[in-house]
């Protein structure tokens, strides 16, 4: 009785594993390649192309990447991730950046501590380190370090370092530099948390330029021209001087012409 109920048993795992394997293999598109999966003992793992999964003479470690081709020019950089076709392709040494997105980091050789999430999202950068890039396309710099770029194509211009551009392509060449949204494209901006809050401590007035350049206009009493006491700056006490006179001769006046109607008066 025991031998029967075994045997079923061993009859039914057979079948159902039998069964798994049809179904994975039904699974798999025609003519669709497995592929292959790496580790290693510096804890490198990757999946993809077996035949691509970075090269036999990197000595990098904790390196993970999943697509056709990770990493294949990889040396001794240490703790990449590259999620997405060609992602991180040309890294060598660059250590620590995270690559997701077809093309993301790209051209990237040396860099260290990049993030780019993204199609094309920080593709030219070669050098450049501690860059977040996050959008289609966004901060395709080449060289620039600690630049924020958030939006589809966001900081594509910039060149320099410590900018922070959302929805904004930026401008080559500048450096710490905050641009937000783009005049063709945003016509209105509201900033919460603003409006009849008390800051404390000294204050100026902030007043933007034609080209939405913020800055501040100068403090009430330090302005270029001193202030009286009255707070009031020396112009405005000059016409305030001038609009008194005027009116006490205006007052003599009316007094005169008074007094020669009381004449007139007087002689008729």
């Amino acid at each position: 009785m025991h031998q029967r109920t075994r045997s079923g048993r061993t009859r039914a795992v057979t079948l159902a594993l039998a069964l798994a394997t049809a179904l994975a293999v039904a699974a798999v598109p025609a003519g669709a390649a497995t592929g292959g999966v790496y580790f290693d003992v510096n804890e490198n793992a990757a999946a993809g192309n077996p035949n691509q999964l970075f090269n036999a003479t990197f000595t990098g470690d904790h390196n993970v990447g999943l697509g056709r081709s990770v990493m294949p020019n990889l040396t001794t950089g240490q703790g990449d991730t590259a999620v997405g076709y060609a992602a991180l392709t040309s890294d060598t040494t660059g250590g620590q950046n995270s690559a997701t997105g077809a093309g993301a980091l790209f051209s990237n050789t040396i860099g260290n501590n990049n993030v780019a999430t993204g199609s094309g999202a920080l593709q030219n950068n070669t050098t450049g380190s501690q860059n977040v890039a996050v959008g289609l396309s966004a901060l395709a710099l080449s060289t620039g370090s600690r630049n924020v770029a958030i939006g589809s194509i966001a900081g594509q211009k910039v060149t320099g370092n410590d900018n922070i551009d959302i929805a904004n392509q930026g401008v080559a060449g500048e450096s710490g530099t905050i641009r937000i949204g783009t005049a063709a494209n945003q016509h209105a901006a509201f900033l919460a948390g603003v409006w009849n809050k008390t800051t404390g401590g000294t204050t100026k007035a902030v007043v933007i330029n034609k080209n939405g350049r913020l800055g501040t206009a100068p403090a009430p009493g330090t302005s270029a021209t001193p202030a009286t006491a009255s707070g009031q700056s020396p112009t405005i006490s000059r016409l305030r001087a001038e609009n008194r006179r005027q009116s006490d001769q205006l007052r003599q006046l009316r007094s005169a012409v008074q007094r020669l109607r009381d004449q007139v008066q007087k002689g008729g």
